[in-house]
């Protein structure tokens, strides 16, 4: 005969199978978990990780792209004013670069700032009539190519526009800040005031005559500013000049970010007005630092003891010095240029006590204070290879 089989254990073993089931699927989804958080965890702490990196990266290529195309299309003077380090407004000098700035109105303290030109079009334009370097009276630049085979002064005017990067500005369109050069090398530089008629007539004798401005072929323009801009060493005489398609740059770290400026820096604006000109490029960059190369081997700013006599960057003897000294920013034929990215502070992904880590020192600037921050510095050295190239 066959035992008989209970209920109530058949019932015991079916729980104590649930219990051990469930304790497997606990356990299995622990680990599960346990896995996933730490690999978040880890990916979290490599994004933070590379994050500075990736953040200097892109700032040295952008601001690269300008340095190598540094240049204002002055073969004559072999691109004088490539490098802006210093000018004239209303007659009084200013500087337009910075080394180790020691006034937050003007960048993060201890960072580096520097103007540069980089051509915009590698062509250039005759005026067919110049009223003068400053006038209120109308001049006419001889640009044509925007008319193409038939008379198209609306894509002339526009294309020219374009070219000369035109904006509003105190309720008028102007251009951007750019170079007129002569046959003997002699320059100066010139901002549009006001925006004529395009005449694509190529008929017209030239050069015209002050009376007969209206039939010279190209565009009317007017530069006329409340601040005239001349060159280191004030105005030169310039005879049948071409004005250069160039754009004058100005790059500076402030408030943790680089920013560009479409134009030299100038240290007589207020702080409020000149800031308002800049346009933001990038966040969490802590340092800019600059080292000039000459093209006689030197290179200066690298250290503290190969720092350029105050103010701490190239002299600028402009048009009006016929040999410039051997630190002139004329001889500069390159620039060292480190950038340094940072991290958000760390502590979210990972265990951080105490400061552990530090902006790393750059060419004459010294490491920074232990924090909580990844840091990384990036150099590159870039040849100002219009002017290497005798452009």
């Amino acid at each position: 005969m066959c035992p008989k089989s209970s209920s109530s254990d058949e019932r015991g073993f079916t729980l104590i199978e649930a219990t051990i089931s469930l304790t497997l699927l606990l356990v299995v989804l622990i680990l599960s978990m346990g896995f996933l958080i730490s690999m978040r965890t880890f990916s979290q702490r490599q994004e933070m990780f590379t994050e500075p990196r990736q953040t200097a990266r892109r700032a040295i290529d952008y601001m690269s792209y300008y340095i190598r195309g540094a240049g204002d299309m002055n073969f004559r003077a072999n691109a004088p004013d490539a490098l802006v380090s210093h000018y004239r407004l209303g007659g009084a000098d200013q500087q337009a670069c910075y080394n180790n700035v020691s006034s937050a109105a003007i960048a993060d303290l201890d960072t580096d700032l520097f103007s540069i030109a980089t051509l915009t079009y590698s062509g250039t334009a005759p005026f067919n009539y110049l009223s003068g370097v400053t006038s209120s009276s109308p001049s006419v630049v001889g640009f044509q190519q925007g008319c193409g085979t038939t008379t198209n002064d609306t894509e002339n005017l526009r294309l020219f526009k374009s070219l000369t990067g035109a904006h509003m500005e105190g309720g008028q369109t102007v251009s951007n800040l750019m170079l007129m050069s002569d046959s003997s090398g002699a320059w100066a530089y010139y901002k549009i005031t006001a925006y004529g008629a395009s005449q694509c007539g190529g008929s017209a004798t030239l050069p015209c005559s002050s009376g007969t401005v209206s039939s010279c072929p190209g565009i009317q323009v007017t530069c006329n500013p409340a601040a005239p801009m001349d060159p280191p060493g004030g105005a030169v005489s310039i005879g049948s000049p071409s004005l250069n398609f160039v754009q004058l740059s100005c790059f500076r770290v402030k408030g943790g970010q680089l920013q560009q400026k479409s134009a030299p820096f100038n240290p007589a604006n207020a702080t409020a007005t000149e800031d308002a000109l800049f346009s933001p490029l990038l966040d969490n960059i802590e340092d800019l630092q600059v080292a000039y190369i000459y093209n006689d081997g030197n290179i200066y700013n690298q250290s503290v003891a190969g720092r350029l006599p105050s103010p701490g960057v190239p002299p600028q003897a402009g048009p009006t010095v016929t040999t410039p000294g051997a630190t002139d920013a004329t001889n500069v034929i390159g620039m060292r240029v480190s950038v340094v990215g940072r991290s958000s502070a760390i502590g979210a992904y990972q265990q951080v006590t105490k400061n552990r880590y530090f902006r790393p020192a750059s060419e004459d600037r010294a490491a920074g204070a232990p924090d909580r921050s990844y840091h990384y510095r990036l150099t590159s050295t870039i040849l100002l290879r219009n002017r290497a190239l005798g452009y």
